[in-house]
């Protein structure tokens, strides 16, 4: 599942197969207008109110009230706290708002639109399976593709509005939707041929919802079935440190500010510039969480590194609840490294030789909702000569207290032995799910 080799960008083509006449954004907006109509609020997370979650997949849940786990809800302690998290992890995914910003992630969605119109011929009269579908779209761009039935399963309230939006666009004589959890409901066939579903967490396995995908996979699909994406590979470079980012502010205060002279407010401001990000990068290398964030392709110290390969046609939960990788990066650039950044690409198969479909989530791409996750050591490794090698293993594994976390540990062999680990956790916040010291 390991190999070592560069990041491979794929290509995405572009194509004018018209997908702005669904009108789903605009019903989405509408429902953001006349509120949520899901009843979304906060929800309790261990004695915390969860903010809802600005970015993610288009994950299957649920969330209203006490608790809507489909692992069911225990009487108390861990599991009960478990069940609370789960339903605050669902209940972000009801919210019109999250599903919304998702939808306008245009590298996710283009390359899904991309993907499954390439596979139309191998789309035209099969039985498709969106798991995880949110607001349907990837249900009705196979519909588009002309599929003869998809099955749609959201676990959220919000199915209510992706039976309207498949009205709406006249679908529902293809598409069905389905509320529950995948692995409890009745699809209404024994077999499908296509399986697609954007089930992606932060570095892609954040979140754990591959288990139902799985689960899906080797429940209904056909020994010749089809996976979108097909294939996911998990990559990790190296940072130098970066300097503060110009402030814009201090070029108005060079020339003359409505006739006077300001020009003594320009030291200040740089230096509250410096202080504030020295404070910031104090915090991150002290605590124990990771920083989800959009790290510049200049930053980067290191060629990428791919640190797992996952096929989804085959691969098992055991192999992803924790993959142990060795890595060695080597230096493209002087400098101090300071932090570690990882990533994913999704390739999507489209029947023809070197020719998929590829979603990049990395530095330099187009920005997606996952950003990259970033590792930021204790203090900055010696300056590194180009050439220079930094090399030591990472280990992601599926947190054994909620299933839906993280743990992350990271160590250095070369050129000084660090270790550092961390946890990616689901924590009440109002712009993105962060990590937390563990």
């Amino acid at each position: 599942m390991v190999a070592e080799e560069s990041r491979c960008i794929g290509c995405t083509h572009t194509d004018s197969w018209t997908w702005a006449r669904l009108s789903l954004v605009t019903s989405l907006v509408a429902a953001l207008i006349v509120g949520d109509v899901c009843g979304h609020g906060p929800a309790l997370v261990g004695g915390a109110q969860a903010g809802a979650r600005s970015d993610g997949g288009d994950g299957s849940g649920s969330g209203h009230g006490t608790c809507t786990s489909p692992g069911g809800c225990g009487g108390g302690g861990a599991e009960h706290r478990d069940s609370l998290k789960d339903a605050a992890f669902f209940d972000t995914y009801a919210s019109p708002e999250t599903q919304a910003k998702m939808l306008l992630d245009t590298a996710r969605t283009r390359a899904y639109f991309n993907a499954i119109k390439a596979n139309r011929k191998r789309l035209k009269g099969k039985v498709v399976l969106d798991v995880g579908c949110g607001t349907g779209i990837l249900s009705m761009f196979a519909a588009k593709a002309g599929a003869a039935k998809v099955i749609c399963v959201e676990f959220t309230a919000i199915a209510s509005v992706t039976e309207q939006l498949v009205r709406a666009n006249g679908m529902d004589g293809v598409v069905t939707v389905i509320q529950g959890a995948m692995e409890d409901v009745d699809i209404g066939v024994e077999n499908v041929d296509v399986i697609v579903s954007e089930w992606m967490g932060y570095m892609g396995l954040f979140e754990g919802m591959y288990k139902s995908v799985i689960w899906a996979r080797d429940t209904y699909l056909t020994p010749s079935g089809l996976m979108l994406p097909s294939t996911i590979d998990l990559y990790l470079a190296a940072a130098v440190e970066s300097a503060p980012p110009p402030n814009n502010l201090t070029s108005r205060f060079r020339k003359p500010f409505f006739g006077l002279d300001f020009t003594a407010l320009v030291p200040v401001l740089e230096g509250w510039d410096a202080f504030k990000m020295e404070g910031g990068r104090a915090d991150w290398r002290q605590g124990s969480y990771p920083e989800i964030a959009e790290v510049p392709l200049t930053e980067l110290a290191t060629a990428p590194h791919r640190i797992a390969a996952i096929d989804m046609r085959t691969v098992t939960v055991a192999d992803l609840d924790q993959i142990d990788a060795t890595f060695a990066l080597e230096a493209m650039r002087s400098g101090q490294i300071d932090r570690f950044v990882g990533w994913f690409t999704c390739d999507f198969d489209t029947g023809k030789k070197n020719s998929a479909i590829t979603l990049d989530t990395g530095p330099g791409a187009t920005p997606t909702h996952w950003h990259q996750m970033v590792f930021h050591l204790a203090a900055p490794l010696q300056t590194m000569a180009v050439g220079a090698s930094v090399g030591g293993r990472i280990t992601l594994q599926m947190s054994g207290t909620f299933h839906r976390e993280m743990n992350v540990h990271l160590g250095l062999s070369t050129p000084a032995r660090v270790a550092k680990s961390f946890t990616v956790v689901i924590v009440p916040d109002t712009t993105r799910w962060a990590g937390v010291g563990a």
